[in-house]
């Protein structure tokens, strides 16, 4: 009778084990930007599954691909669209925003994505798709899925659509080209650069 009432215990005790995890079990949920100002903002929202609280430490900016739209103020040679790499992009994490992810509970990953340019460059604005790589505090790390957004060097400039008049028929064509072959989602953002694009395009 002893035995069964140790074995007894001892099976309800794995499944209480199985039925909520001792740690952190934190997932992805969504990436929000704010494309009208630089540096650009953004959230990682993540949702915590596990039976105790951790803590965002901090994230890195991984680009899949990228360009530089050729604007009035920034042309490139032969018509060619110049790349953004992940080296040209750093994240910024200020003091205070939340960084807490409660058990059984919501929590983010947020902070600035600034596109350093080389001294005395135009303003500029280009198209990127990336992921948001969080590192927690208890080791484990969070990929977001790649995200396809407008990237600008200046406050503002992704606004500035009289800046896209500069680019002829076939520039034009050019980056809707691009944009189509980006991975991952677009943001609002991009359809409106989209939709100014084709019309520049015809």
């Amino acid at each position: 009778m002893v035995k069964l009432l140790c074995a007894g215990s001892l099976i309800l005790l794995v499944a209480g084990c199985r039925g909520e995890p001792a740690g952190a079990k934190v997932s992805f949920v969504e990436t929000r930007v704010d494309e009208s100002q630089s540096p650009l903002p953004f959230v990682i929202a993540l949702a915590n599954s596990g039976g105790a609280a951790t803590d965002a430490t901090g994230v890195k900016l991984e680009i899949v691909d990228g360009f530089e739209l050729p604007t009035a103020g920034a042309k490139e040679a032969a018509g060619e669209l110049s790349a953004i790499d992940s080296a040209a992009c750093h994240i910024e994490m200020l003091a205070g925003h939340p960084t807490i992810i409660p058990a059984h509970g919501e929590g983010v990953a947020c902070g600035f994505v600034r596109w350093e340019r080389p001294a005395g460059s135009p303003p500029a604005m280009g198209v990127v798709s990336a992921r948001f790589l969080a590192t927690l505090a208890d080791g484990e790390s969070i990929r977001t899925p790649p995200l396809t957004f407008v990237l600008a060097s200046e406050a503002g400039w992704a606004d500035k659509v009289g800046d896209l008049a500069a680019l002829n028929r076939e520039e034009a064509n050019a980056a809707l080209e691009r944009i189509a072959a980006l991975p991952g989602a677009r943001t609002p953002g991009v359809d409106r650069l989209v939709e100014q694009l084709r019309e520049l395009a015809k």
